[in-house]
């Protein structure tokens, strides 16, 4: 899929070029994908690709418009330095309006059905989040948002569904102190106000981070997870997974295995979150004693009021894959009652069209 390039008018004066890239279907949600400090490169446009791939109608505008139109720049080098020196030029608070010239623009094109979304990465994730809290979008994704502790007090301006993600080990964000600020100190801006965390797979990516600090979170669903990774190799498809996750039998990848797996660190006392454990009897990708087991472990320990509950899908693969339609509805629904249950959420009916 290629995508075009579009001309977009700034409401101060001037236009301004951006990535426009429309899905198979002709029409879908709109997505503006703010772009990393590298400019509209080709990895940004592939990442503008495949996500009109999935449906959506995207557009990455170029935010270095104003003194670098078109620039794009690679991750090494010169490029690099760059790229930096591009991002200590840019102003945030123009580029937000930028972003809302191209909101505009997203909305006015016909392949758009009106609901549009802010994605970024890195500068883009930052600005993501600006635009949750300053402007009308209908939700927002940050992937590892540069300096957010510059912008905390505007966490409570947010007005729309918003997701941050944080790399465990990105040096820019997250070992640095500034991503430590920026995660604890947007849930302390928010009032303590904890959030819901859904998962899918890989144990490294989920509930390690719940029982890490529990605390932190309300409401938690993961579906199909790894959680026993000391016996997981034990498994038919977990014996092809060493190579990624490692093996008890080799020392030192044994105790990295142990390091993370949650069924290990479950700890009596513990005042566990809500949560919901869901798998598919005919998962051949995780078997589904690893959520049995988990949950057995967390509803003995737990020393909250809070339910921890098991869902098991007789004709149901993994995460639902080859299930039937019905199914599939039936797995979205038990995770949105759960939800909502939960963290109190009021059905609200959808206005009608005329």
């Amino acid at each position: 899929m290629a995508g075009t390039t579009v001309r977009i008018t700034a409401a101060d004066g001037g236009t301004f070029e951006g990535y426009l890239a429309v899905p198979s279907s002709g029409s879908g949600p709109g997505l503006i994908l703010a772009q990393e400090i590298f400019g509209i490169n080709r990895h940004m446009r592939e990442i503008a690709d495949l996500y009109a791939e999935e449906g959506y109608v995207v557009l990455a505008p170029d935010l270095f418009w104003r003194f670098a139109a078109g620039v794009e720049l690679g991750y090494e080098g010169i490029d690099l330095e760059t790229a930096f020196s591009f991002h200590e030029r840019l102003g945030i608070d123009q580029s937000v309006h930028d972003i809302n010239d191209a909101i505009r623009a997203l909305r006015a094109r016909p392949q758009c059905n009106g609901k549009v979304a802010v994605l970024g990465f890195g500068l883009g994730g930052r600005l993501a989040y600006l635009a949750a809290a300053r402007l009308k979008v209908d939700a927002a994704v940050s992937y590892y948002g540069m300096e957010l502790e510059q912008h905390l007090e505007e966490v409570r301006s947010v007005h729309c569904p918003i997701a941050f993600h944080f790399g465990a080990e990105d040096g820019y964000t997250a070992n640095a102190e500034g991503g430590e600020i920026d995660r604890r100190g947007l849930h302390a801006a928010a009032g303590g106000d904890r959030p819901r965390h859904t998962g899918f797979g890989q144990p490294g990516q989920q509930l390690p981070r719940t029982r890490q600090r529990p605390d932190l979170f309300r409401a938690v669903v993961s579906v199909a997870g790894l959680y026993d990774m000391l016996r997981s190799e034990t498994t038919q498809n977990g014996q092809y997974n060493t190579t990624e996750y490692g093996s008890v039998k080799n020392a030192e990848q044994f105790k990295a295995l142990y390091a993370y797996s949650p069924y290990h660190h479950v700890r009596d006392g513990v005042k566990y979150p809500s949560i919901l454990f869901m798998v598919g009897e005919n998962d051949p990708r995780v078997d589904p004693w690893h959520s049995r087991k988990f949950t057995a472990a967390l509803q003995a320990a737990n020393a909250s009021k809070n339910p921890i509950l098991f869902i098991s899908f007789s004709n149901s693969g993994h995460g639902g894959i080859g299930s039937a339609e019905d199914q599939r509805i039936a797995i979205g629904t038990y995770i949105l009652e759960f939800l909502y249950d939960q963290l109190g959420v009021k059905w609200v009916a959808p206005e009608m069209v005329k």
